[in-house]
């Protein structure tokens, strides 16, 4: 059964923008300044697969980011460790108060790329889902 995978990019001012935005509901406070970094506390593992020329990723949908913030005058560095939840609920949030049409019934992966983070969403069913699905002559 074919699935369908959507990815959208944020930068940094965008991500900055969502995890303010988000953070605000859980009367969160964040360093002033701009996010220098994000890295993944828990990198996936990659694996190249030629056939389809593009990476295949082991999700764990499980890891946390660290979001460095750089202070403006001081270019001290100040880190916040945030869970995948709050992240992917940050971009969905930003996505819809800026229009961004998101379907519902997907998975949702936050990862990490240079100089920005995605929010990966794809259909792919699970094998248990997929075996229900599937039918046979005898039914």
């Amino acid at each position: 059964m074919p699935f369908e995978t959507r990815r959208i990019i944020f930068n940094y001012t965008e991500l900055k923008e969502a995890v303010i935005s988000y953070g605000k509901k859980y009367n969160m406070a964040f360093p002033n300044g701009e996010i220098g970094k994000v890295t993944d506390s828990n990198p996936k593992d990659y694996s190249f697969n030629p056939l389809k020329k593009f990476r295949d990723t082991a999700q764990n949908i499980d890891s946390n980011f660290i979001i460095t913030f750089i202070l403006p005058v001081t270019s001290e560095h100040k880190y916040i460790n945030l869970p995948n939840e709050f992240m992917v609920g940050a971009l969905v949030e930003y996505c819809l108060d800026h229009k961004i049409i998101l379907p519902r019934d997907v998975l949702k992966i936050v990862d990490v790329i240079e100089f920005g983070i995605t929010l990966e969403m794809t259909n792919k069913p699970h094998e248990e889902t997929e075996k229900k699905l599937s039918l046979s002559f005898d039914e």
